[in-house]
């Protein structure tokens, strides 16, 4: 996912037709992640060419979803509308616990309500109402925060991780922060206070230590820039550019890849492996945010 975004960062920042190219080239590739045979409904597999009855995450297919709406804002290729369409519609259908009352399980097996599916899943049917104007994304965005907002809140009003972990995590309030705001800008009058309400207090929490890892930092700070684009609040931007340079002159390793931390601790200390693709691509996708903010 954090690859996906930064040739999605790249091609908004500066949509040359190589640069559309490359997005194109990934953006068809990553459809192989569809399973069509998963039952009751389709949705994104954790693996490419995945068939069968295979574990599926929701929150993956909220992340993999909201890349794909990037890839249709750069490219302009509805296929990949579509293809968010289809991720946010396997979230909605099968990751809700209409059962219990509300939330989103973790994954297919139902192990425990999380707050990650949350976050990607209410952000991506938030934008899709925005481009398509349909109701119905409106009233399973507005029906998921309102259960979130009755249930799911922990310290200044932030959201839970999980049902029983009441940690506020960054990476979960910022793309709900962008959902809020979303929301506010169609006309929903109340999330406006409670976009701002959600930044101040992800700002006041997490301002001085927004160390969890890259492959979770880029999303909180990618979804926070945008945030301050629509509002002006320069916060994040300075955040991301200080993260930025504290990657450049920390991160990486003796073959110039940024397989660390940004702080310069080993990424094991950071719940990820050693030499795992998604550090590396993860601050990669960080420098193409940033880039965007040049242009």
């Amino acid at each position: 996912m954090p690859l996906f975004e930064t040739l999605d960062a790249i091609a908004l920042a500066a949509p040359t037709p190589a640069h559309r190219s490359a997005l194109n080239a990934f953006a068809q590739g990553a459809e192989r992640y569809y399973n069509r045979s998963l039952r009751p409904m389709a949705g994104f597999a954790p693996y490419p060419n995945d068939r069968g009855q295979v574990r599926t995450w929701f929150d993956d297919n909220g992340w993999w979803g909201l890349a794909f709406f990037d890839a249709f804002r750069a490219t302009g290729n509805a296929r990949y509308l579509h293809d968010a369409e289809r991720a946010f519609a396997f979230i909605a259908a099968r990751g809700w616990d209409a059962a219990g009352g509300g939330g989103f399980w973790w994954n297919t097996s139902h192990p425990y309500i999380a707050g990650e599916p949350l976050a990607a899943g209410t952000l991506l049917g938030a934008l899709l109402f925005q481009r398509t104007g349909r109701q119905i994304y409106r009233s399973q965005v507005q029906k998921f925060l309102s259960w979130a907002d009755a249930e799911f809140l922990t310290e200044l009003r932030l959201y839970r991780r999980t049902g029983s972990d009441t940690t506020p995590t960054p990476y979960i309030e910022g793309p709900l922060v962008e959902a809020h705001q979303i929301l506010c800008e169609t006309g929903t009058q109340a999330a406006c206070g409670r976009a701002r309400e959600l930044a101040d207090a992800s700002w006041q929490r997490f301002q001085d230590r927004l160390n969890m890892g890259p492959q979770f930092d880029t999303i909180y700070l990618h979804w926070m820039l945008v945030y301050s684009m629509q509002t002006g609040d320069e916060r994040w931007p300075a955040l991301a550019r200080e993260m930025g340079s504290q990657a450049q002159s920390h991160a990486q390793d003796a073959r110039g890849l940024y397989l660390r931390a940004w702080d310069g601790t080993p990424i094991t200390q950071h719940q990820a492996r050693e030499n795992m693709l998604q550090t590396d691509a993860a601050t990669l996708e960080l420098f193409a945010w940033l880039g965007g903010l040049e242009h």
